[in-house]
């Protein structure tokens, strides 16, 4: 049987920092779903007089995208990174560390 080392008030933070690592990873999915979709659905050349001008490559597919749909796209990007690092430095920080430090000193 496993034993939890996540024990008494480092359980709320636990979960917390789960719930931002699974925001983290749909939010990135969510990202990538958005940019394939981008790929098959906007045109191949630019179209200055729509908006269309900012430049996606894909593995040398191009596509033009309005400035809503590119900030949109990075922006989720940035998004999904930041909450995966909050949750990850969260976990390490209130979670894990604390359990580390509280094991060496009963040694």
């Amino acid at each position: 049987m496993m034993v939890s080392r996540v024990t008494g008030a480092r359980r709320p933070w636990r979960k917390i920092s789960l719930g931002l690592v699974a925001t983290a990873l749909v939010t990135f999915g969510v990202a990538v779903c958005l940019t394939l979709s981008y790929l098959d659905t906007r045109p191949t050349s630019s179209q200055p007089e729509l908006g269309r001008v900012y430049l996606l490559n894909n593995h040398g597919r191009l596509v033009y995208l309005t400035a809503t749909e590119a900030y949109l796209r990075i922006g989720l990007y940035a998004f999904s990174v930041a909450v995966f690092v909050a949750g990850a430095l969260l976990d390490w920080f209130l979670v894990r560390r604390p359990a580390l430090r509280s094991r060496t000193h009963r040694a």
